[in-house]
């Protein structure tokens, strides 16, 4: 079973790309255009399975809700699945509040989406 990931983009084009490649690439990808609909994709009743293995988080999303907004959001929800924020500014997990910090890596655009595979795999793999 292919790993599933939610991807957060909120620039239509580069969510775009992003899909294809990490679909290319053997994952199942979860797509959504701002926070909110993230929220509701997995609100979604899901039956003795996670909704997703990893959530791939742009940090400036244009909703009134930032990519730490989200992760806050998710891990207050119950949500302990790894994240991978990103973004264009220079940013440090360490920054986050202590109870963010766990299960969160970062990576810094512009990136080619090899790269961004190569990430997903080393957080997917069980030596993380």
């Amino acid at each position: 079973m292919a790993n599933r990931l939610l991807l957060v983009e909120n620039e239509q084009s580069l969510l775009d790309l992003l899909d294809r490649y990490l679909t290319r690439s053997g994952y199942a990808v979860k797509l959504a255009p701002s926070a909110e609909y993230a929220l509701e994709l997995l609100t979604v009743p899901v039956v003795s399975a996670p909704v997703v293995d990893l959530a791939i988080i742009d940090l400036n999303l244009s909703d009134g809700m930032t990519g730490v907004d989200l992760l806050g959001k998710l891990r207050q929800d119950g949500f302990g699945f790894p994240v991978l924020l990103y973004s264009g500014y220079p940013f440090a997990v360490e920054t986050l509040a202590p109870g963010l910090q766990a299960n969160v890596w970062f990576l810094q655009k512009p990136f080619v989406p090899r790269v961004l595979s190569e990430m997903v795999t080393k957080i997917l793999s069980p030596a993380s």
